[in-house]
């Protein structure tokens, strides 16, 4: 089992770059991958989106991407931004005329000033850089998923606990079926007995009608499929939990399902032990419901 967070990083050198590549996993329903790379460097996204497929199936992906000149291809050339000291001194005259001033700017003031002033180096191409980024990359979504498959050791020790609280819950509710049952059926005699008693029509009761009335009572209360339904749910929801594929997606539909089950035989309940058992299923179920939002 793999949780959908983890972190993975690489650092790498090309011949004419020093790369940093991050790959940071959290929570989502589906694969969502977010690029944060240098713009002279987005045309490489797509070949890593597509390896970055071959490691994960769901959560959030952002991947970052940074690139510094080798040292011994740092260029010592500066260059002059002459259209942006144009733009300077142009500020500046309307400055001396705003305030009525005479004052001379020095050359090394404006040098100072952001953007007039930078290095150039030789001319960046992403495509002698390709093999190496992928292969940074590469690196990265492996110990991302190393991380996943730490943490979804300890993830994976939590489910199976709460699977088997749930599943004695589960056994609890179906010992309660035989009483929840007799509940019913005396509630139903003692309140047609009432009724015959208030009216005096005791002889106009027919005993197999309210027979029949009973049973029918019964049929709709009884939480047999339901319980059933539920053991076949928690069988299978413990196979995907020891499961070495992806099951995130299957574990949280069978969640709904069980907390579907367990909400029918609260609809059900007339005894207040099967109610408080009940309670105690949906809470373990939300529980459960918590933690597979986080298995991938």
């Amino acid at each position: 089992m793999k949780s959908m967070t983890g972190f993975g990083q690489a650092r790498i050198a090309s011949a004419q770059s020093e790369l940093d590549i991050v790959i940071r996993a959290v929570n989502g329903r589906f694969l969502e991958i977010r690029f944060h790379v240098p713009r002279e460097m987005m045309k490489i996204e797509s070949d890593l989106k597509a390896l970055i497929e071959k490691f994960f199936t769901r959560g959030t992906i952002d991947v970052y991407l940074s690139r510094k000149p080798r040292a011994d291809r740092k260029a010592t050339k500066v260059q002059l931004n002459s259209e942006v000291v144009k733009a300077y001194q142009s500020a500046l005259v309307k400055l001396n005329r705003h305030l009525g001033s005479q004052a001379k700017w020095h050359p090394e003031s404006l040098i100072r000033m952001p953007e007039v002033v930078y290095f150039s180096e030789d001319q960046f191409s992403v495509d002698k850089d390709r093999k190496q980024i992928i292969q940074a990359a590469k690196i990265a979504c492996e110990k991302c998923v190393k991380a996943k498959l730490r943490e979804g050791v300890s993830l994976q020790k939590d489910l199976l606990k709460n699977h088997s609280e749930l599943a004695l819950i589960i056994q609890k509710i179906w010992k309660t079926r035989d009483a929840a049952n007799q509940e019913i059926q005396k509630r139903m005699t003692d309140k047609i007995r009432s009724r015959v008693a208030q009216s005096e029509l005791s002889n106009s009761i027919d005993p197999q009608r309210m027979a029949q009335e009973i049973t029918l009572l019964l049929e709709k209360s009884d939480i047999s499929e339901e319980v059933a339904r539920l053991q076949e749910h928690l069988q299978q929801y413990k196979s995907m939990l020891i499961s070495q594929a992806a099951q995130g997606k299957s574990l949280d539909f069978y969640t709904q399902e069980l907390l579907r089950e367990v909400n029918t035989i609260g609809s059900k309940s007339h005894l207040s032990k099967l109610t408080q058992l009940v309670v105690e299923a949906k809470t373990n179920i939300e529980r459960l419901r918590e933690q597979v939002q986080n298995v991938e």
